[in-house]
């Protein structure tokens, strides 16, 4: 049988967000072997209440910890893991907040060699 849930990115929600494994079980209505089976990739079949029970706890859809085989029609995300986990966890933030931390990306990005960004505020007419 093939892994469901995508093991690091479950390990890198749960840290970006400060929870143990056990916290994270609470949380989530569930054993705390469960979560740690899961992220150890040793728990292949994974209940729909388990599954949403983590998404809910970590504040993110069943999407982003399942594992989609990518097709031809379906290319693979360009996101490393670490920086996917690092940008959902920007969804329980204030919008301000959200503004400023893309603020802080885009002007890290310009100092790269050859990166060029649009500005944070143009439009896609404007790029």
């Amino acid at each position: 049988m093939r892994e469901l849930i995508d093991v690091e990115m479950l390990r890198a929600l749960r840290t970006a967000r400060g929870l143990s494994q056990g916290a994270l079980a609470s949380l989530a209505g569930v054993d705390r072997t469960v979560v740690a089976r899961l992220e150890r990739g040793g728990q292949k079949d994974v209940r729909l209440s388990v599954l949403l029970g983590l998404a809910r706890a970590l504040h993110v859809s069943i999407e982003k910890l399942v594992l989609i085989p990518h097709t031809a029609d379906s290319p693979a995300p360009h996101l490393s893991q670490d920086l996917a986990a690092a940008v959902a966890a920007l969804d329980s933030l204030a919008p301000e907040i959200q503004h400023q931390i893309a603020a802080i990306i885009h002007a890290y990005l310009t100092t790269l060699p050859r990166c060029e960004m649009p500005s944070p505020h143009s439009t896609p007419e404007q790029t």
